[in-house]
Parts: C-alpha cells; structure tokens; sequence
C-alpha cells in the first residue's frame, strides 16, 4: 500500500469487493505517462473528480470489502468520471495483461484516502 494518502478511482464490483486503481497527478511524473503500466486520464475529462492532469496506474489492482464506511472517503461528493474516460480505462485495463491481485481490509484503505 502507498505510504501516503491517495485517491483510488473503482473499476469494478464483484461478490462484495471492490476493484480499484490508484490514481497519481502528472505533475513532475510526466515520464511515467510512457510506461505501459500507467495511463493517462482525457486531459479534458479529469475534472470531476480529479482537479489535477492524472493517470491510472493498470499493474495493480487494490481489492477492498465493499463497505458503507467508504462513502465517507469519496471525492468530489461522489461525483462520477466522465464516461468516456472511464470506458477509456477499462479499455487500457482489459489490454494490460501484467495485473497482480491482492487484498486489502477497508481499515487500510481508509488510511490512504481520506480525501474528501
């Protein structure tokens, strides 16, 4: 898990868990952007939720218990991605084949992002 706190965008749902991305801001990480792992969100569709240029990052997925308490962690009231960004990133996802699964409790993720 990130030492820090960060937001996480859902992908999916699945038997009471919760597929999730974590999100970074390009700011000073542009290089990242060439790595196959990482991709960019629609410069023009970030907003909302993201207020900053950011990228997903495909190589991991966080897995969480699916929980009420998380409703208190959500970013922008909840506001939804643009469609088509987001059908854009599970498209890049679906294509990244190198993904490694591991599960999280809802305690630690709440950890990491209290963004609100």
């Amino acid at each position: 898990m990130p030492s820090y706190k960060r937001p996480f965008l859902v992908i999916g749902k699945d038997n009471g868990y919760l597929d999730l991305l974590n999100v970074s801001s390009v700011y000073k990480k542009e290089r990242k952007l060439l790595f196959p792992s990482n991709k960019l969100i629609d410069p023009d569709l970030h907003y909302p939720p993201f207020p900053k240029s950011s990228f997903v990052k495909l190589d991991i997925i966080y897995r969480v218990k699916e929980s009420d308490h998380l409703e208190e962690f959500l970013m922008d009231n909840g506001t939804k991605l643009h469609n088509r960004a987001f059908n854009d990133i599970i498209e890049a996802y679906t294509d990244y084949k190198d993904s490694e699964y591991f599960q999280v409790e809802d305690i630690e993720i709440n950890q990491y992002n209290p963004i609100q």
